[in-house]
């Protein structure tokens, strides 16, 4: 009884850690994007991401969709440099 537990147990931390390294690469790509478009650089989106840009005043502001089993979204602003 004790051995089902455990490999459920380990099959969720590794899920567990899968979302959350998925995550961190999802904001460290909107991070790299935001600035690409606040120099004036075009926008390039991974592939599997849906992006959407926006004004708010003086900013620029992007945020990133990924459509998995669970939904990521990381959002950006910046001041434009160009």
């Amino acid at each position: 009884m004790l051995l089902p537990a455990l490999v459920l147990g380990a099959g969720v931390v590794t899920a567990i850690f899968s979302v959350s390294l998925e995550r961190i690469s999802l904001e460290r790509d909107t991070a790299a994007a935001l600035r690409e478009i606040a120099i004036g650089r075009e926008l390039e989106v991974p592939d599997g991401v849906l992006a959407k840009s926006w004004m708010e005043g003086r900013l620029v502001c992007l945020e990133f969709k990924k459509n998995e089993v669970i939904q990521i979204s990381s959002t950006h602003c910046a001041l434009p440099l160009g």
